[in-house]
């Protein structure tokens, strides 16, 4: 009887033996992106996985553990098993909690739900937005793209619209605290009739200030109406639920403010349209009443036809004179409501030899404020030139 061989029973028995007894398996500690979550009969079943390679993971009365989703990150405590039966290794776990990238959005949904909880995320505590916005706060930094893509996107449409860059740290350790302070001055000052908070895209630590609850109550206790506009389209952070208006990206911010000054402006000429419609069929209807009232008098009344025509003339003339008056006074508010527009259109001061002066996007407006070799940008009717001062005199 050949005994050069060993049956699977024997084979799977040893290897059982030699995994399950071996005391650097017996305590392990692994990390990595959880797929294939399954609960059954109160077990939990996933597979652990990183970039090269994967282990089953078997949780066993999964109640006691915090069961995880598809994608997370987790690190998983417990030890290596061996089942003889089918010859499968798996790893029972007896904890698994979240990490790294998990950890920061478990983190970010329980403050999530707190604050949905407190009324935060609520439309109705969210204020409805200025119809002429003139003076637009921008909290962000200086050194990126944002500020100059929201100013870019108003000036494309707009010219009498003021922006101004509030600056701070968008990441890092000072931003939590820049922001929010940057955020309560800038509603303090009640210079603004919007507040934009922006940012470029980034990875979920790069938007970690935005999720932040310092950051969050402080643009929820804005008096001033506020706009979110962090990131890109994908991005979402706890700032885009308690801001009065969520924008998807920082140049859909500057097209969202240019909107409510443009809609405004055709909301008057639309209703000045409506007014001088409604007069004219006015006129158009008692023309119409005086015609066929005066065919049914002629008809009817033809031997006391020259009574009822001098009738119809006095009120003819009656009507006359109220639809003059009605004229009038629609004239007068017309020309009072024109007479708003212009003053306040910005384009006026320019066609009179004005222009507009600004210094490191902040508009000037004393000679103090200049000084010799400066670069400014000179703005006027038809659009912008760049100057040198070369000599500043002030009287």
């Amino acid at each position: 009887m050949d005994s050069n061989y060993l049956t699977v029973s024997e084979l799977n028995s040893y290897l059982k033996y030699k995994i399950e007894e071996d005391p650097l398996l017996w305590d392990v500690n692994v990390k990595g992106e959880v797929a294939g979550v399954r609960v059954h009969k109160r077990n939990c079943y996933f597979t652990l996985k990183d970039e090269l390679a994967q282990i089953q993971i078997i949780c066993f009365n999964g109640a006691s553990c915090n069961i995880p989703k598809e994608g997370d990150y987790v690190l998983v405590e417990g030890k290596v098993s061996f089942y003889e039966k089918n010859g499968n290794i798996s790893f029972i776990a007896q904890k698994i909690e979240p990490f790294g990238k998990g950890r920061i959005n478990q983190n970010i949904e329980l403050l999530k739900e707190r604050l949905l909880k407190e009324g935060l995320f609520d439309s109705e505590r969210k204020k409805v937005p200025p119809l002429l916005p003139r003076n637009i706060g921008v909290v962000t930094s200086k050194d990126g793209a944002v500020i100059q893509d929201i100013y870019s996107t108003i000036r494309k449409s707009n010219n009498f619209i003021n922006v101004y860059a509030i600056n701070v740290s968008v990441q890092g350790v000072n931003a939590v605290r820049e922001i929010t302070y940057a955020l309560k001055r800038a509603d303090e000052s009640m210079m603004f009739d919007i507040i934009i908070l922006a940012r470029g895209g980034g990875s979920v630590e790069d938007l970690m200030a935005f999720n932040t609850e310092e950051v969050v109550r402080a643009l929820a206790g804005l008096k001033t109406f506020s706009i979110s506009a962090i990131g890109h389209e994908t991005d979402n952070t706890l700032c885009d639920y308690v801001a009065d208006q969520r924008c998807l990206t920082p140049t859909a911010a500057g097209e969202f403010v240019s909107a409510l000054s443009n809609n405004t402006v055709n909301l008057v000429y639309s209703s000045l349209t409506s007014i001088d419609t409604y007069l004219k069929n006015l006129i158009s209807k008692y023309n119409h009443r005086v015609y066929v009232r005066t065919k049914d008098l002629i008809f009817n009344y033809h031997n006391k036809i020259e009574s009822y025509l001098n009738r119809v003339k006095l009120a003819t003339s009656s009507i006359e004179t109220k639809v003059d008056k009605k004229l009038l006074s629609v004239e007068k508010n017309l020309a009072s409501i024109i007479s708003t527009l212009k003053a306040i259109d910005p384009n006026k001061l320019f066609e009179t030899g004005y222009f507009k002066i600004m210094k490191n996007n902040e508009n000037i407006n004393t000679i103090k404020s200049l000084k010799s070799n400066d670069n400014v940008k000179i703005f006027g009717k038809d659009g912008f030139a760049h100057a040198v001062i070369e000599e500043t005199v002030i009287k």
